[in-house]
Formats: structure tokens, sequence, C-alpha cells
């Protein structure tokens, strides 16, 4: 049955999801930050190489968030959608969108967490340069690859089959100096019933997807 009235409620219960969220994922990292001055130092007397504490330590943590957060996050990205009738998703659905992103999300956090000690321990004073100009190659990197590899991992694209509306928008474009390899759709209606769209990439892999 979907509430009524829906706009307000929705987002209201959507904002205080998200600040319980926020508060309790800051409370505790700063209850991490104090454990990790005993934990870190009993894991690395026993381990030899710092780069498998700093993995094993950052796998335990960010996984133990995510097992702490997950009913609120089923709550907030399911359950919430369904009752106000926004949602396409069956739980296997759901439980595979998760399943990829945490793949996703954990293989890139995990290159960065790395990255970032790499240049800690080897950059010396300058390491905050080296990171500097790491992460800006990272985000120009990531914006190029974000429609052709990131996005097809979740959703199928296919060449938008509205001719009038593709050349509208690509007239549309060049009127703003933005040059436009595709107008796409992608299939996320699959997941949701709230209208969506977005300019993704940057270069030749810039689009529009409906």
């Amino acid at each position: 049955m979907i509430d009524q009235p829906a706009p307000k409620t929705y987002h209201r219960r959507k904002l205080a999801v998200r600040l319980v969220l926020t508060v309790l994922g800051l409370a505790y990292f700063l209850a991490w930050c104090y454990l990790a001055q005993r934990g870190v130092p009993a894991l690395a007397h026993h381990i030899n190489s710092r780069w498998l504490v700093l993995i094993i330590f950052a796998v335990i943590l960010f996984g133990l968030l995510e097992l702490l957060t997950l009913p609120l996050s089923i709550y907030i990205g399911y359950l919430l959608e369904h009752r106000f009738g926004l949602s396409n998703q069956t739980p296997r659905d759901y439980l595979t969108t998760t399943l990829k992103q945490w793949a996703v999300g954990g293989i890139l956090g995990l290159i960065l967490l790395l990255g970032l000690y790499a240049l800690l321990w080897y950059g010396g004073r300058l390491w905050w340069l080296w990171t500097w100009c790491a992460w800006v190659a990272l985000l120009v990197l990531l914006t190029r690859l974000l429609p052709t590899v990131v996005l097809p991992i979740f959703y199928k694209t296919s060449p938008l089959k509205d001719e009038a509306l593709r050349d509208r928008l690509i007239r549309l474009a060049a009127g703003s100096d933005l040059q436009l390899t595709a107008v796409q759709s992608f299939d996320l209606s699959k997941e949701t019933k709230k209208a969506n769209a977005a300019l993704v990439g940057l270069g030749r892999s810039r689009r529009v997807l409906l």
C-alpha cells in the first residue's frame, strides 16, 4: 500500500535515515581511531608485511561498517522505495546490485588506499603534492571510463530510438560547446519508476543517458 502524502513523507524519511547513517558512520570511525592505536601494532607484530596489515585492517574496518549499516541501507534502498511505489526491483535484483556495488567499490577503494599509503611512505616531503596530482588524474580517468566501463556493469545501454529527441539533444549540446559522442538509453527502469537522465563521460566518452 502506498503512503499518502507520498512526496514529503518519502523525502523526510530518506533524509532522516541518511542523517542516522552519517552520525553512525562518524561514531564508528571515531571508535576505530581509538581502537586502531592498539589493534594495528598488535596485528603488525604478527605479520611482517605492512602492506598486508593495511589490507587486513581495511577489510575489517569497512566490512564491519557495511554490516553495521546494512539494515538501514536495505530500508532506504529497497523497503522505502517499494513502500512508496517507486521501485521495480525484486529481492534478487537488489542483492545482485548490492554485491556489484561492493565489488566495484571494494576494488576502487583498495586501489585508492594502497596508492595513498604508497605516496605517504615513499613520496617524501612532497607526498601531499603527488597525492593531489594522482587524485586529479584518477578523477579524470574515472570520469572518462564511467560510461564505457563502470556503468555497463550495472546497466545495459543502447542507442536512443527517438531520433528527433537525439538530434535535438546533440544540437543543444553543440550550442553549449559540448561535443557528444552518443545519446543513449539505459535500463534504469528495471530498478526504479523515477525519471532519470545524466551527462556522463569526458572527451570521446561524453554522452547523454536517458
